[in-house]
């Protein structure tokens, strides 16, 4: 689970390292679930985003699923917060 993560933190740096590891493998066995707040997703955010989707939709990685959820009226903060796994977070 992965929850409102800060793509452009470090120029892409998480693009990037995709890329790399989309060079030398050809799997990802993992089961990802990414969440935003639709109020974070603005006009800096958004491209960051589309690549980092467009690249994982792409590679067709084997063993690996996505699943990507906005929620409405979320900020970034709102998503942390309420992300399961912290204490006293639920995004129900």
């Amino acid at each position: 689970m992965v929850g409102s993560p800060d793509l452009p933190h470090g120029n892409g740096f998480i693009l990037d390292a995709e890329q790399k590891y989309a060079e030398q493998h050809a799997a990802l066995p993992v089961c990802l679930y990414l969440a935003y707040g639709e109020a974070e997703i603005n006009d800096y955010e958004r491209p960051f985003l589309e690549r980092f989707l467009d690249a994982l939709e792409s590679r067709s990685y084997a063993g690996f699923t996505l699943t990507y959820d906005v929620i409405p009226k979320y900020t970034h903060c709102e998503v942390v917060a309420g992300f399961p796994g912290r204490p006293g977070g639920s995004l129900s």
